[in-house]
């Protein structure tokens, strides 16, 4: 009899590639193999390749995505290419200086989140992306293979801090002892490190976030570590969704890395721009550049050193002290035979930087403040006698330069009505007085004082506008340049004052731009004289004794009084100008300033009556309402005599 032939069933490829663990029992077979735990439980040679291939694939997005995280911070793409790489990557683990590179300081500088509140929207997006996904390639590749998505983290986002907390999160994700049987649960553990990371880093408000009025500004350093650990909740959902479906296929994160990589680039290119980052980063060089500071240690250690240096017998150490001052100043300022100067190759730098934003963003927003830099720092300069006696490094920017007049002109046709403009058309008038031309200067300052300057376009803000407008309001392009509108409107209405006061029947306008001379030689004019020069005071002794009795003396001997250093000194020389001109158009000034000083020596009475008399002599000139403000302040402090008692 012959034996029946059985015909085995064929495996197919999806049998083959699994871990059957169903058996025979009584004929009976399991209803299914368990489901798979990650992408290498798929064994068979073509999943495996895939995998691999997928992986490298969203190593190459994620660099990109760590790159962008770079990018936003210095407009540089490649982090190890960068010129001070290292040196920053150092400073990240400096626990006592606060740095460009913690999350916290990442919504202030270089975009601000309250300048630009999408900027909040993208930088949630960005931190989730950067914290979710390796916690994702650990639960699906397995923790070796998140490496070098840490690696990103810490060395092209360059943010090693936030890698560490990555990495913390990776291993509790991925821990057998803590694994759970729903996924969602194991990548929810992994958050929490991040979620501890950022209440730390929210916790670090710096002074000028706390001195924030608005409850919708605080609102803004909140909304990105919100709006990240939310959005890392929902990839949680939609990747462990879409894995459990495909039973942990090989493809599941690449797509949505995709995604998570495109959506903080593209709102960030529509809704903030690249010239938004490139001119916060060219505002943020010109205000560190020209931040003064104190160099007196490192002045007295160079001092120092050179003095041990010299060969025995050394020369006095008040001498050598003395040539030192002089070579450091010759440095900071310019010498001809000390070649370029600190402070003109700084200039460069921004004015090179400044005209290349201009060049490549000539539509910006922010294109007329570039314009604004340019100028303010061609026009900016060392305060030769803060140096001098008090080894300050101190900067000045209203004595402007002539290389400054076409910025200034750009700022005025460009933003006639912002306060960029008031600032640029006292310049510009200067610049005109000081060539001589006074009717061109007094025009423009007649100009300045006329128009009513503010906030305009998407920056003006009413006071009947929502929560909801001041919320996401972008502040006007201006907003942090500083600009002291009240301080230069009262400098333009000062400058305005005195020239119309002092039109020279004698002397025309040579006592305020100079005069040339035969033979090489020349007449000072007062406009011509730098406040900032060593030299200062000499020549504007010097300017009287060429133009005796000149319409200009009394504001010249007024200057002079101001810049003494002795309040008791300068009260003799107020007093000396009021006997001497009592008709001067300086006066109203002279007595304020007389008042001002005797109440800084403490003599309140004495200052009363001088503000008293600067209110009733000279009610219609500029000063009488800071006098009668200077009355209210003395009148309401303790101790005080009332106004005009004995």
């Amino acid at each position: 009899m012959a034996s029946a032939q059985i015909a085995k069933p064929v495996a197919s490829d999806a049998d083959s590639d699994r871990d059957l663990t169903g058996s025979s029992n009584g004929g009976m077979v399991d209803e299914g193999p368990p489901p798979m735990l990650d992408v290498w439980s798929w064994t068979g040679p073509k999943y495996r390749i895939r995998a691999v291939i997928l992986l490298c694939v969203n190593i190459i997005l994620f660099a990109g995505l760590g790159c962008f995280a770079f990018w936003l911070r210095e407009g540089h793409f490649f982090a190890p290419t960068f010129g001070e790489y290292w040196a920053e990557l150092a400073l990240t683990f400096s626990p006592a200086r606060d740095t460009a590179i913690t999350p916290r300081s990442l919504l202030e500088f270089p975009i601000n989140v309250v300048q630009v509140p999408m900027q909040a929207v993208i930088l949630g997006l960005l931190l989730a992306a950067l914290v979710s996904i390796p916690v994702l390639v650990t639960i699906y590749y397995r923790f070796p293979a998140s490496l070098p998505f840490i690696a990103i983290v810490a060395f092209l986002a360059v943010m090693p801090w936030l890698a560490l907390t990555v990495t913390v999160s990776c291993i509790l994700a991925s821990a057998k002892r803590l694994r759970f049987s729903f996924r969602y649960a194991s990548a929810l553990l992994g958050l929490g490190p991040v979620i501890l990371y950022l209440i730390f880093a929210s916790l670090q408000t710096s002074p000028a976030v706390e001195a924030m009025p608005s409850p919708a500004d605080h609102i803004k350093y909140l909304a990105p570590w919100v709006f990240a650990i939310l959005a890392s909740c929902v990839l949680y959902a939609i990747v462990l969704s879409l894995g459990r479906l495909v039973n942990a296929r090989p493809g599941v994160i690449a797509p949505l890395l995709a995604t998570m990589f495109a959506t903080p680039v593209l709102l960030f290119e529509y809704h903030v721009g690249r010239d938004e980052l490139h001119y916060r980063l060219l505002e943020s060089s010109w205000r560190e550049a020209f931040t003064d500071r104190d160099m007196q240690n490192e002045f007295d250690a160079d001092a120092q050193a050179e003095w041990e240096a010299r060969d025995v017998p050394r020369p006095r150490y008040e001498t050598v002290r003395e040539n030192r001052s002089f070579v450091w100043q010759s440095v900071l300022e310019g010498d001809l035979h000390m070649g370029r100067s600190a402070l003109v190759s700084v200039q460069q730098a921004i004015v090179t930087r400044a005209d290349w934003f201009t060049r490549h963003f000539p539509g910006s927003r922010y294109a007329v403040n570039a314009y604004y830099i340019r100028a303010s720092t061609l026009a900016t300069r060392i305060d030769a006698s803060a140096f001098n006696e008090q080894k300050k490094l101190v900067h000045y920017d209203d004595f402007p330069s002539m290389d400054s007049h076409h910025a200034w002109q750009m700022v005025v046709a460009n933003r006639p009505d912002s306060p960029m403009a008031a600032v640029a058309l006292l310049r510009l008038a200067q610049l005109e007085a000081r060539a001589g031309r006074l009717d061109d200067a007094v025009a423009l300052l007649k100009r300045q004082q006329e128009i009513r300057f503010g906030p305009q376009g998407e920056g003006a803000m009413s006071s009947s506008a929502t929560d909801q407008q001041k919320l996401f309001a972008i502040k006007p392009p201006e907003s942090t340049l500083q600009i002291h509108l009240d301080w230069i409107l009262l400098e333009g209405k000062q400058f305005l004052d005195l020239i119309e006061n002092n039109r020279d029947p004698l002397y025309g306008p040579a006592p305020f731009c100079g005069v040339d001379m035969p033979a090489g030689k020349s007449k000072l004019g007062l406009l011509e004289l730098d406040p900032g020069d060593l030299n200062y005071e000499r020549n504007l002794r010097t300017l009287l004794d060429q133009y005796p009795q000149a319409q200009l003396s009394d504001n010249v001997h007024l200057i002079l009084a101001e810049r003494e250093d002795d309040p008791e000194r300068r009260v003799t020389l107020l007093e000396e100008c009021l006997m001497r001109y009592p008709q001067g158009d300086s006066a109203s000034e002279a007595l304020y300033r007389l008042g001002k000083t005797r109440q800084e020596l403490g003599r309140t009475h004495e200052a009363e009556v001088a503000y008293t008399r600067v209110t009733r002599e000279f009610a219609d000139t500029l000063w009488a309402e800071p006098a009668m403000q200077r009355l209210r302040e003395l009148s309401t402090a303790p101790n005080s005599p009332p106004a005009g008692s004995p």
